[in-house]
């Protein structure tokens, strides 16, 4: 589900960054999944969640050491959280 709000996201213009296992991320976001490939170091890595407006990531990534050191989100949209 995150990765098809996501692709909806980006197709209507609004920046983001996937965050997740590679391997089950969908191969539409691959530009923009958080990994060492598009994003070689930790400081490449801070701006880019800097920039952004949403960071789609499923309950068991969302504790990425990343993530808990930016500021407070505006809004944090959960799916399936009764999983």
């Amino acid at each position: 589900a995150v990765d098809n709000l996501m692709a909806k996201l980006l197709e209507a213009g609004v920046s983001g960054l996937r965050l997740g296992n590679a391997d089950r991320i969908d191969r539409r976001l691959g530009h923009v999944s958080l990994n060492s490939e598009n994003f070689p170091t930790t400081q490449s890595i801070r701006e880019a969640l800097q920039g952004v407006s949403v960071i789609g990531t499923t309950c068991l990534s969302a504790n990425h050491s990343m993530i808990s050191t930016m500021a407070p989100f505006d809004y944090c949209i959960i799916d399936e959280a009764s999983q």
